[in-house]
């Protein structure tokens, strides 16, 4: 058996590192994400409405608003002038909170007549605790039992001094 020559185990060193590279290059050239660049994208459904526009508003500020099938705004998401983000929900919105079993834990809706409304669950999901203002706008709370049935209510708040 003879020995290799050094510079032969050196060729090889290099074609080894030499491959190596060659590799990582084409490792990184096909994990590159594809990008798509655009001032406004419009996602329609299968009618071709309009149901997501992204764009930029003026001052180049991100915007994404949801539309439903009649192309009315019902939720956007902006940022304002000064950078705060902003997400509003017009007509009847929900905002919901729930675990990570998935049960509702917190639900906040403007009723059918605009009044303001949140409730609160428990774990097993049975409201404990709901809060609202009535057509007067009065405010209101009603706590439950652990079987949901009321065991404080309160129409009217005492008048604070």
């Amino acid at each position: 058996m003879s020995k290799a020559s050094p510079m032969a185990a050196i060729g090889g060193l290099l074609l080894v590192i030499a491959v190596a590279l060659a590799g990582f290059a084409l490792y990184r050239t096909y994990q590159k994400e594809p990008v798509l660049k655009a001032e406004r994208l419009e996602i329609t459904d299968s009618t071709g409405a309009s149901r997501v526009i992204i764009n930029t508003l003026e001052g180049d500020r991100p915007s994404i608003t949801l539309l439903d099938p009649v192309g009315e705004a019902r939720a956007w998401l902006f940022l304002s002038r000064d950078g705060a983000p902003n997400f509003v929900m017009q007509d009847g919105p929900r905002l919901i909170l729930a675990d990570k079993e998935g049960e509702i834990r917190v639900l906040q809706r403007l009723e059918a007549d605009g009044a303001p409304t949140v409730s609160f669950a428990d774990a097993t999901g049975r409201v404990r605790a709901l809060q609202w203002l009535d057509a007067s706008g009065s405010p209101a709370i009603e706590l439950y039992d652990a079987d949901g049935n009321p065991m404080w209510t309160t129409k009217e708040l005492p008048v604070l001094p």
